[in-house]
C-alpha cells in the first residue's frame, strides 16, 4: 500500500534547549578543574609550610673546627631539634641539637649529642670511608639541587673518623676536604663540622661564586646513630633508612651580614 509518509529527522543540535544543556555541562566541568587545582594547589602549598626548616645566617666570624662551639657564630647560630626515632617515631630518649651557619668558603653545623656520659660506647672504626656509622656517630644529607634524588652524605664518629659519598654505599664517588672536632660537656658531646662549598659544587654549576646566594635553599636532613641505647634518630622523620631524600628539611641561607 502506497502512503505519502516521510521520515522526520530532527536537527537537535538546532536546538536551544539542548545547546543551553551542553553548555551547563561544560561550565560545571570547567568550575570542578578550577576547584580541584585550587585544592591541590593548596595541598602542595600546606605540605611546603610543614617541611621543617633551620635558617642558616652568615658567620660572624669563621669558627676554629675544635668541637668547643665557644665561638661567637654559635651563640647568633638558629638551631633545631626535636628529633624522631627512625621508623616508630616518637621522641628518642637522649635529644640532639643541631646548629648552622655559613660564610663565603663553607657551611658549618655544630651537632650537640646529649648521653649518659658514663655509659658512652668505644669506637672501633679508624679508617676514613669505613662503617663508621657502626659507631656513635651523626650523620649529615645535603641535596644541594633540590632534586629529591642526588645527595651528599656525610658522617663522623667521635674520634673525628669521615666518611663521604654521594647517595648510598658509594664511599669511591665523593672525597671532601670538610673538617671535623669532637667536644666533651658533663651531659652531652658536640661535634663540629666545616664543609667546603666548593666541594658541593657540580662542574656545570654555573654561579661564579660556590657560596649560596640569599635566599637559596638546599634539602637537608642531620641524623644520630647512638648505638649504646640503642637508638637511631633524625631531624626529619625516615622510615627504615635515613637514604629519603623526598623527606628531607629545608636550609635556607640567610643574607649576609
Amino acid at each position: 500500500m502506497e502512503t505519502d509518509y516521510q521520515p522526520r529527522f530532527i536537527d537537535y543540535s538546532s536546538c536551544v534547549n539542548v545547546r543551553a544543556f551542553k553548555h551547563f555541562w561544560t561550565l560545571l566541568i570547567i568550575l570542578g578543574l578550577i576547584v580541584i587545582g585550587d585544592a591541590v594547589g593548596q595541598r602542595v602549598v600546606d605540605t611546603m609550610e610543614k617541611v621543617p626548616t633551620i635558617e642558616c645566617k652568615w658567620a660572624s666570624g669563621s669558627p676554629t673546627i675544635d668541637g668547643r662551639l665557644d665561638d661567637l657564630c654559635w651563640e647568633e647560630a638558629n638551631w633545631v631539634g626535636g628529633f624522631d626515632l627512625e621508623n616508630i617515631g616518637g621522641v628518642p630518649r637522649h635529644d640532639t641539637k643541631v646548629l648552622a651557619v655559613y660564610d663565603e668558603e663553607n657551611l658549618y653545623i655544630a651537632f650537640i649529642c646529649y648521653d649518659d656520659m658514663n655509659n658512652l660506647s668505644e669506637d672501633v672504626h679508624f679508617r676514613r670511608d669505613g662503617f663508621v656509622w657502626r659507631d656513635d656517630c651523626v650523620e649529615v644529607f645535603m641535596d644541594v639541587d633540590h632534586d629529591h634524588y642526588d645527595y651528599y652524605h656525610i658522617i663522623a664518629n667521635r674520634s673525628c673518623v669521615r666518611y663521604d659519598e654521594i647517595g648510598k654505599i658509594r664511599p669511591k664517588s665523593w672525597d671532601s676536604e670538610w673538617r671535623v672536632g669532637v667536644g666533651y660537656a658533663s651531659d652531652f658531646w658536640t661535634v663540629e663540622i666545616a664543609v667546603p662549598f666548593k666541594d658541593l659544587r657540580s662542574p656545570s654549576y654555573s654561579m661564579p661564586s660556590p657560596t649560596p646566594i640569599p635566599g637559596e635553599t638546599w634539602g637537608i636532613n642531620f641524623c644520630r646513630d647512638h648505638h649504646s641505647v640503642p637508638e637511631y634518630s633524625s631531624w626529619t622523620q625516615s622510615h627504615r633508612t635515613f637514604h629519603q631524600p623526598r623527606n628531607f628539611g629545608h636550609i635556607v641561607f640567610m643574607p649576609f651580614l
